[in-house]
Parts: C-alpha cells; sequence; structure tokens
C-alpha cells in the first residue's frame, strides 16, 4: 500500500480529481455525435427549429429558419437575441412567456407576430421546452410555425366553401370541421389518407368512433373550451393510433352574430420534430451517465463523488440526519495484479463493484475511488448501521472465488474503514477519518472492518481519531 497519506496529499488528490478524464472525453464524444444527427433530421423538417439559452441569445437554428427569416449562422455568431424577431408590441410578452417556461411552467404554444429581417412580418405559433442539464433550465428549444397558411385558410372559409376546400386540399396538414357534439363536418384529403375512409363514410359520424375513451374525452374538452370563448388554442396531441406527434389548432368558425358554429382543427405532424428532441434528450441523459460512470466497475467515478458527498453533508447538517462514509481497499491488490496479470486484476476491481452495487440500499451509493479504492456514502445512517453494512460488503467479497490460472482458486479480501459525520465537521476532515480508519484495518491484519469514532474534539482531525476494530478474520 505504501506510506499512508498526508493532508496535503489528500488535497491535491481533491484537485487532481477536478480535471476532465477519459470518460468525460468519450462521452462529448458521443453526445457531439447524437447533436450531429438532431441537426440533421432538424434540417429536414420545412418548420423552423431553434435553440436558445437562457439569455435569449440564439444558438441554433434549422436550414429552414434561416431561409425563412433571412437572418445567417453569422448574425448567430455575433450575438442575435430572440427579441429581435418580434414586433416591438409582443416583446413584453415573449419575455414573461419565456421565463414562464424557464420556471416549469407547462405552456402548449404562443402566437405572436414575428419579424423577418427584412422588416417583414407573418404570424407565428411558438412551440418550445426548456433544455435541462445538471437539473437546471439552461435555454430553450422548439419550433416556429408559420401560421400565414392557416388564417389565409380560416379567412377563406369565411368567403366561400370553395375557396376554403382548394387552400385545405393543398396543405400537407391533417384539417377538419367538427360541431359542438364533435361530429364530422368536413375532412381532407391528408387526413382521410390517415384514416384510410372514404368522405362519405366519415361525415355525420362522431370523434369516439375512431378514437379512445380517453382521447374522445380530451377532445371534446377542447372543443367545449373554443365553443364557449370563441377563442382559438393550441395542443400537443399524440395518436394512440400510429404513435405520432401532432401539434393542433382549434378556431372557431362563427356566424356574423358572434355566435360559434364549428370549429376547424389543424392538426400538423411533428413527429419528425418530437422524435429528435427525445433522442437528443436521451443523449444528454446519456452523456451525464458517463461522464460520472467508472466503465470498469459500473460505479460512479471518484468526480462525482466528491460533488455528491458536499451535497449530502450540507443535507445531513441542515436537517441534522446522520450520514456515514465508507473507504474500501483491496488487499494485497498490486501483488495480485504483477502475479497474473492486469486483466486478471480488473476482474476482481469489476467483481468487487458487483458486490457493494447489491449490498446497497436505495439511498446509498458507491463509487470507485482509484485504483483499487472503492467509498460508499450511505445517508440516514448511523455508525453502527454503517459498520454492519460493511461487514456485509466484506464477506460477500471475500466468499468470491477466483480462477486467475487452471490451477489455482484464489480468494481475495478488502479492508475498510468507517466513519460517521460530525456535526460541523469539515469535508477533508471527514474524509482523513474514514481513510485513517481503513489504514488500521489493513495495519491490524487486513480483511476487515475499522471505525473511527470521532474526531477526538479536533474538527480538522489533526491528531489521530480513535479507531475500532470491529472484527479480526486473518
Amino acid at each position: 500500500m505504501g506510506k499512508k497519506r498526508t493532508y496535503e496529499e489528500l488535497e491535491q488528490r481533491v484537485k487532481d480529481l477536478e480535471r476532465e478524464s477519459v470518460e468525460r472525453k468519450r462521452a462529448e464524444e458521443a453526445l457531439t455525435e447524437s447533436e450531429s444527427k438532431y441537426r440533421e433530421l432538424a434540417d429536414l423538417l420545412p418548420q423552423t427549429v431553434f435553440e436558445v439559452d437562457e439569455r435569449g441569445n440564439f444558438t441554433f437554428a434549422n436550414r429552414y429558419g434561416f431561409e425563412s427569416s433571412g437572418y445567417t449562422r453569422q448574425d448567430i455568431d455575433k450575438g442575435l437575441n430572440a427579441l429581435q424577431l418580434f414586433i416591438p408590441e409582443d416583446r413584453e410578452r415573449v419575455m414573461r412567456n419565456i421565463r414562464k417556461i424557464l420556471s416549469g411552467e407547462r405552456c402548449e404554444g404562443h402566437e405572436y407576430t414575428a419579424l423577418r429581417k427584412d422588416g417583414s412580418t407573418f404570424p407565428a405559433l411558438i412551440y418550445s421546452s426548456p433544455i435541462i442539464r445538471g437539473n437546471k433550465p439552461v435555454g430553450l428549444r422548439g419550433i416556429v410555425i408559420d401560421m400565414t397558411e392557416h388564417e389565409r385558410a380560416e379567412g377563406a372559409l369565411a368567403e366561400s366553401e370553395e375557396k376554403y376546400r382548394s387552400l385545405v386540399e393543398s396543405t400537407e396538414d391533417s384539417i377538419y370541421l367538427v360541431d359542438g357534439n364533435c361530429r364530422y363536418l368536413f375532412m381532407n384529403e391528408k387526413h382521410l389518407s390517415r384514416f384510410g375512409v372514404r368522405i362519405d363514410e366519415v361525415i355525420g359520424r362522431a370523434y369516439s368512433e375512431f378514437h379512445s375513451e380517453e382521447e374522445t374525452e380530451e377532445f371534446a374538452g377542447k372543443v367545449k373550451e373554443v365553443f364557449e370563448t370563441g377563442k382559438s388554442l393550441w395542443y400537443e396531441y399524440r395518436s394512440q393510433r400510429d404513435g405520432g406527434y401532432f401539434l393542433r389548432t382549434l378556431s372557431p368558425v362563427g356566424e356574423p352574430d358572434g355566435r360559434t358554429t364549428a370549429v376547424t382543427v389543424v392538426s400538423k405532424d411533428i413527429t419528425e420534430f418530437k422524435r429528435a428532441e427525445e433522442s437528443l434528450r436521451e443523449s444528454e441523459k446519456r452523456y451525464r451517465e458517463l461522464s460520472i460512470t467508472d466503465d470498469l466497475t459500473k460505479l460512479y467515478n471518484s468526480r462525482h463523488f466528491y460533488d455528491q458527498l458536499r451535497t449530502e453533508i450540507e443535507r445531513a447538517t441542515r436537517y441534522n440526519r446522520p450520514l456515514s462514509l465508507l473507504l474500501l481497499d483491496i488487499d494485497n491488490f498490486k501483488h495480485y495484479n504483477d502475479t497474473y496479470g492486469h486483466l486478471e486484476g480488473n476482474g476482481v476491481l469489476a467483481k468487487l463493484g458487483k458486490v457493494i452495487q447489491e449490498s446497497l440500499r436505495q439511498t446509498d451509493s458507491a463509487y470507485r475511488y482509484g485504483g483499487e479504492e472503492f467509498t460508499v456514502i450511505l445517508p440516514e445512517t448511523k455508525g453502527e448501521e454503517a459498520v454492519s453494512v460493511a461487514e456485509r460488503m466484506r464477506k460477500r467479497f471475500e466468499a468470491e472465488t477466483f480462477s486467475p490460472t487452471f490451477e489455482e482458486k484464489v480468494h481475495k479480501t478488502v479492508s475498510i474503514g468507517a466513519a460517521q459525520y460530525q456535526p460541523e465537521e469539515e469535508f477533508l476532515a471527514l474524509m482523513r477519518r474514514v481513510d485513517k480508519a481503513m489504514y488500521a484495518a489493513k495495519d491490524q491484519g487486513k480483511n476487515r472492518v475499522a471505525f473511527s469514532e470521532s474526531p477526538d474534539g479536533d474538527q480538522y482531525a489533526q491528531s489521530d481519531p480513535r479507531v475500532h476494530i470491529t472484527s479480526r478474520h486473518l
């Protein structure tokens, strides 16, 4: 094992472990590849796809976004802010809605008057959601729907049925008309093809005949709201028929006296966008897991350990709850590694990682601390309970059999240091105590658990802690 660590060596180790690891580089490469796929998919969509940071500055826009707005990648690089793309009258509302979304409020869609670079305007429906990293919102991503075509379609309906039909049949969106009882009054060819029926087979029939009870209840509620308010609404819908995602716009069809007599539904397919968004979200999750996980043992790595231990110490202090820490070291590991090779040594490390994982409770967490050392954080755990957990791990690992050669059967052991966090104890003091306890277990013959009862009144643990050897197995 070599000589015992000094306080300065422990401090240096904390600093060293803050550096970027090989796992992080691999994770960043995986994330880069995933983002590339996401952006390629976004470039295929016939709507603007965008991302902005928490200040509203654009960080990404797809090909259609640049083509429709007149802005360029150079404009984004120079610091293009989302507010520049809206008329002044809408900007305060834009900022208010951005703050709501970043705070976690669900926003199904907002309509604004958007500005192109050349000064021309168009009605836009924005559908967005927060970008979450490290459990914090760092920006927004979403789509911009140019509502010009939809508004023209609604205007054409007011002018004449024939013009309305011509417009709605030329779009790739599903468009249909229902009355107050959710009976179909009209359905364009796009939606008929999705249903697989002829127009004479659907007119006059109820929405419920083609959809589940759950879907019907949601849709009927939205139709009722449009009839009662006389205002349009938007919401996202996932079809139980084919699993596709759609952005539905429900708009009132009214008489000159203001009465609503029907509701027009425009259903835009956003399946590819949602799948790309889900793929990116999953990639971000995998990236985080890769960046904090040790490849060999499948436990968390040491960099994540320091972050988590500080968090648990803060929680234990705030709520006056017990917290314990274990430090495990494989006995005579260097000799085993030198004798049988690194591949066999890696097998021992992986097996100990599995034994530790199988010995944990749901609230516990385990980490590969470095080399052949492992550490375990035990929230809501007093010292005597921590010793029991450590003993369980020690016995299970001792029972494992390794076969480094055809002729040999080898059992390996661990020495474990345990300590309970003391109120107001410094982070490094707790680390030093459990480290000394582990060395005490080594000094007393290995393959045992040593518990540090207290820092002897010195919160910086500058003097040796009292060490209690809980078991001896020679």
